[in-house]
């Protein structure tokens, strides 16, 4: 008998869950039926965003809205949100923030909500917009090359880069203070030929928000054999008093000229000049300094075996 009551017991219990459940969902159902002013945010998509202006896009938009509609619909955006887009072709701008008017968003939020929704208005006559202004500006590119050339090899030019210049673009605040672009750190050890190498460049502290608009540079120079020559050249007197004849010595001075194999070749006296200039003489010295007043085109170095004469005047 007890086992037969249990038995009995246990349908009423089953049954009287499966009618609360009913009476549940039903009760949920008419609740949901009915029509209700909420608030509902979105996020936003913004589209035809002018070229001077930049959207962060590590942030998505959001916008808050009130709405009339049924629980149904409420429910649906609590569960799937909706993106709503934003044509911000027109935005607006104040004392430097940017928005757009409510005459300006409600006809595209209400273009893209259901009929059933009804868009109530807005509490704010304005809906600002997390925007910067674009900054576009052509900066020098800086190498950070260790160029480290085997012995009696010259770099024949200075470096050359392609490009020697890149286009960065983001918000005034971030570029304003940016004058160059460097490079990623290289080494080339022991060089003795031509060479070129592509390297990374890289955004300068504090680039959040903006872009490099080219991403490498390629770095090339020209490498030469060098090799010295000797050349002894007779001293010229300049601005010797009238009256007086200037004696040096030493008469010549020899000089040292590192250039490539070729150039050396074709070099001769005639290409260098060596004077001193007796109108910088000082009372009680007869030294004056030498000065290398010509010199060709295309050597790496020119250096005087000594720097110093004596001289002295005698009268005519």
């Amino acid at each position: 008998m007890r086992s037969f009551f249990r038995q009995i017991n246990k349908r009423k219990f089953k049954m009287f869950l499966v009618f609360l459940a009913a009476s549940s969902l039903a009760w949920t159902i008419s609740q949901l039926s009915e029509t209700y002013e909420a608030r509902a945010v979105f996020p936003v998509q913004m589209q035809h965003l002018p070229d001077s202006l930049l959207l962060d896009a590590e942030v998505t938009p959001m916008l808050s809205t009130k709405l009339r509609s049924s629980g149904f619909q409420f429910l649906r955006y609590a569960l799937w949100s909706k993106t709503l887009v934003v044509d911000v072709q027109k935005v607006k701008e104040v004392d430097g923030n940017f928005y757009l008017t409510d005459e300006q968003l409600k006809p595209q939020l209400e273009r893209q909500l259901p009929n059933n929704v009804s868009l109530l208005p807005l509490d704010q006559r304005r809906y600002m917009l997390n925007l910067d202004k674009v900054m576009v500006k052509r900066v020098p590119v800086k190498p950070r090359l260790e160029l480290q050339l085997a012995p009696n090899y010259i770099l024949r030019e200075k470096l050359s880069l392609r490009p020697d210049s890149v286009t960065i673009k983001g918000p005034v605040a971030e570029l304003s203070g940016i004058q160059s672009i460097e490079t990623e750190p290289s080494k080339l050890e022991n060089v003795t030929a031509n060479f070129s190498k592509n390297v990374q460049l890289v955004a300068p502290e504090g680039f959040v928000k903006s872009e490099l608009l080219e991403a490498t540079t390629e770095i090339s120079g020209i490498v030469e054999s060098f090799s010295e020559k000797e050349f002894e050249l007779r001293i010229i007197p300049l601005e010797v008093p009238e009256g007086y004849r200037a004696r040096i010595f030493p008469s010549t001075v020899k000089l040292i000229c590192k250039a490539s194999m070729d150039r050396l070749k074709v070099l001769s006296s005639g290409d260098f000049k060596v004077v001193v200039n007796l109108g910088a003489m000082q009372a009680g010295s007869n030294i004056l300094p030498l000065h290398l007043a010509k010199s060709p085109k295309e050597v790496y170095s020119v250096r005087l075996l000594h720097d110093n004469v004596e001289f002295v005047l005698e009268k005519l």
